[in-house]
């Protein structure tokens, strides 16, 4: 078939424009079936130190027991900074017999005072003296932390959340106890000092001192990396170190 020159011509140029269509079209579906390149996020390396420290309860712990019936309670020691370890306890137990008689030469008619204490840890201390009490019964809570890198965290409060989540409820011990009197002067004594002696003998006072050790986890930056979440490559960059105050609490100087 003799084609005109004209159709020649418009033949070539409807060829060229399929051939440009085609091309556009595999162009476009090749961009719109790439993956998106994901935003690389900053990451960082904290190092957890621990700094012991000491406190005490805010006032002492009181009680009378009766010569009837024990005398019972609970306390609880918190230390002041969240994600703080209690590592040990130490209650003093005070008291002295208050009904003496005079004269007395020998132990004879002085109060004997038994004070046991359990703590949640599962340790149980008995102190038990006559006459007067002044000794120190010492508690284990919880092992020492040790030191510590948080990795592949983007913040300050990502690692403490590590730290408040890891330590959880180790800031904090509580105990029970039990105080018993017995009187040194009995009823069948027929003399009449020792008979007053003993209806006038209700029981005895005593007071508990507690103090206690803990360490406050110490975040520092150790460092920082760049890592694509696509690749996972994890490339670092050291800067030193660089101190922050964790976890504000209205803590203990």
């Amino acid at each position: 078939m003799n084609l005109k020159k004209t159709d020649k011509i418009i033949v070539i140029v409807g060829v060229i424009i399929l051939v440009v269509a085609a091309v556009g079209i595999v162009l476009y579906t090749s961009e719109g079936n790439k993956t998106p390149t994901k935003p690389q996020k900053e990451m960082k390396k904290y190092s957890v130190g621990w700094i012991d420290e000491s406190g005490e309860l805010p006032s002492d712990i009181t009680g009378f027991a009766s010569k009837k019936e024990p005398f019972t309670g609970q306390f609880t020691v918190e230390a002041p900074e969240p994600g703080s370890v209690i590592t040990s306890v130490d209650v003093q137990v005070l008291w002295e017999d208050d009904v003496v008689t005079k004269f007395a030469l020998f132990r004879k008619g002085e109060d004997t005072l038994t004070a046991t204490i359990n703590s949640s840890t599962g340790e149980s201390k008995t102190h038990s003296e006559t006459g007067s009490g002044n000794e120190t019964l010492s508690f284990s809570v919880y092992s020492k932390p040790n030191d510590e890198i948080i990795e592949d965290v983007e913040s300050i409060s990502e690692a403490e959340s590590i730290i408040l989540e890891k330590y959880d409820g180790m800031n904090t011990v509580s105990f029970d106890y039990e105080v018993k009197v017995v009187v040194g002067e009995k009823l069948l004594n027929l003399r009449p000092i020792k008979l007053l002696k003993y209806f006038k003998d209700k029981g005895n006072d005593f007071t508990f001192k507690v103090t206690y050790t803990y360490y406050h986890p110490d975040i520092q930056e150790y460092g920082t990396s760049s890592s694509s979440s696509e690749e996972g490559s994890n490339q670092e960059s050291y800067m030193g170190t660089l101190t922050y105050n964790t976890m504000a609490y209205p803590g203990k100087n």
